[in-house]
């Protein structure tokens, strides 16, 4: 039996060794360098116990706007989002409803799909 136990252990670490390694993206680098050219940078947040938090957001958003260039693509800067993105959830009315101070799902959903799409 013990001997059985083994013969199982081994076989499936050798059949695991055959198998290729996830990749969870769903398109190649290559088709995202052929169709996509212009990438929009979304707010980053940082907390509020680093130091300067405007200055780190604003570093780190040079230096990710540098490489994305490096790479070919033009940046939209994060001000531009969340600019339009304010607009938009302006215009929907609140989130929460003000009796119960619950979220109002459906209105978040809508958020939450036009954060997607822009």
């Amino acid at each position: 039996m013990k001997k059985l136990s083994i013969s199982i252990v081994v076989l499936s670490l050798l059949f695991a060794g055959c198998t290729p390694p996830y990749n969870p993206f769903k398109i190649t680098k290559e088709d995202i360098h052929t169709k996509v050219k212009t990438v929009g940078l979304m707010p980053l947040f940082i907390q509020t116990s680093v130091s300067d938090p405007n200055k780190a957001k604003e570093e780190f958003e040079n230096k990710i706007t540098e490489k994305l260039k490096l790479c070919g693509f033009s940046v939209v800067p994060s001000s531009e989002y969340y600019d339009i993105y304010k607009q938009f959830k302006d215009s929907i009315g609140p989130m929460y409803d003000p009796c119960t101070g619950k979220i109002i799902e459906e209105k978040f959903s809508i958020c939450c799909l036009y954060e997607r799409i822009l």
